[in-house]
């Protein structure tokens, strides 16, 4: 049975919260019960609670500042005027009601101290005309799991930061979507795109001045092509994520396609695309690098830069259809932290990989478990009997890694106890 706050008010509830020990309930109401919690940064949940509409307040001249007000994952229908004229607010969760009815007086009294606003999950078509017109603080905006198929009446947000359209239909951007003095950092948009197209350009082209400043950009889901020329677009750009983008290896053969960006680029992101090799020209120039993730491609073949890319710490190459894995670049590598070789086909192992400091993550080989791998063994043995973290996970050692071979179907932590598999190695 659904319910609301019919009675009390959201005001109310922020000043209780104050004096609330964590994960208090409100007590305003015996129906409500939302939550509080963090008495030093005022935080509010009304989440999961079946809530249909959100109170008008204005009893109080003053309220706290309340760091998150959350309603995510009610039944809202709308939101009435001066809901939050007595509020100050700065992260406010509205996702997933998707039957709720923005108007442009929906955020009226939040425009001094909203900061981060989520609208995910709302069933949004579009935009209305001057529904964010008081949010001028607001930096980071989630509009991701909707219906979009066109940005537009975004130029209120004359401070916005961070945009998140993902799992939406973008296809257009309104000419003046943006103030003119919008510099995004951070974009997170699915562009749905069915030839190959420089998904990078349509970006610039959409977002305008607004684009340039960019250091985070992720486009998913546009068939990709990749020029040299779209990069200078972004000369800030630190992390790049093309994901469900066709990349094919013929796409990333030049060494000059990021070229525009290898001396701010730290982070690339190519997973979930049609690649059978390391991207070696793509990825050589980049010697800032520090995270590559290309995992759940078709890579069979690995080879990276030699000399090694020298910044690299995090390394995804998980779900692919690596047999053998190399010795070579890679190991050479002093601070990489982190090397994922999970799901794919490898049935041993170099001890090489033995290195201090370096994490790794092989869960879902099909390892034969001789002796070439007693090192994994004797590894996950001084892990299980010391009781301290080490390389491998705990997931690994006790169910991750199961054995083929001789020895199908047991763990690396029954491995080490077996007196049989000690005998024989």
């Amino acid at each position: 049975m659904k319910s609301s706050l019919p009675f009390p008010l959201v005001a109310a509830l922020m000043l209780l919260c104050v004096h609330a020990y964590p994960w208090e309930p409100c007590n305003i109401h015996p129906m409500s019960n939302c939550t509080c919690w963090d008495p030093d940064n005022p935080s509010v949940s009304c989440a999961h609670l079946h809530l249909t509409i959100i109170p008008q307040s204005n009893t109080f001249d003053e309220a706290p500042t309340i760091a998150n007000l959350d309603f995510c994952c009610n039944s809202l229908e709308s939101i009435p005027v001066g809901a939050f004229q007595n509020l100050r607010t700065q992260r406010l969760d509205l996702s997933h009601n998707q039957y709720l009815q923005l108007n442009d007086r929906s955020f009226d009294g939040l425009g001094d101290s909203l900061l981060s606003l989520s609208l995910k999950g709302v069933a949004m078509y579009n935009t209305p005309p001057d529904v964010f017109g008081p949010l001028t603080s607001l930096k980071e905006l989630d509009l991701s799991q909707n219906r979009l198929i066109r940005v537009a009446n975004l130029r209120p947000l004359i401070s916005l930061k961070r945009l998140i359209l993902t799992n939406n239909n973008i296809i257009s951007w309104e000419s003046n979507a943006f103030a003119d003095s919008v510099e995004l950092e951070e974009l997170d948009i699915t562009l749905l795109a069915y030839n190959k197209v420089d998904c990078l350009r349509r970006v610039s082209q959409m977002g305008g001045n607004s684009t340039t400043s960019l250091k985070v950009l992720r486009i998913s889901h546009c068939r990709m092509r990749l020029r040299q020329a779209s990069v200078w677009k972004f000369p800030h750009l630190q992390a790049l994520s093309l994901q469900y983008a066709h990349i094919m290896d013929s796409d990333v053969n030049s060494s000059s396609l990021l070229a525009a960006v290898q001396n701010s680029l730290t982070s690339l992101d190519l997973a979930n695309n049609e690649l059978t090799v390391i991207p070696v020209a793509l990825i050589r120039p980049l010697q800032k690098l520090e995270h590559l993730d290309l995992s759940r491609n078709f890579i069979a073949s690995v080879v990276f830069p030699d000399p090694p890319l020298p910044s690299l710490t995090y390394v995804d190459i998980s779900s692919n259809r690596i047999f053998t894995m190399p010795s070579g670049p890679l190991q050479e590598i002093n601070g990489l932290a982190y090397l994922s070789l999970a799901w794919n086909l490898l049935p041993t192992l170099s001890a090489d990989y033995n290195k201090p400091g370096l994490e790794l993550s092989l869960s879902g080989n099909p390892f034969m478990c001789d002796c070439s791998l007693k090192w994994l063994v004797n590894l996950a043995g001084r892990e299980i009997e010391g009781g301290q973290p080490g390389p491998l996970s705990i997931h690994d050692i006790h169910t991750g890694i199961q054995c083929e071979g001789d020895y199908r179907g047991m763990s690396l932590a029954e491995l080490h106890k077996s007196e049989a598999y000690e005998v024989r190695c």
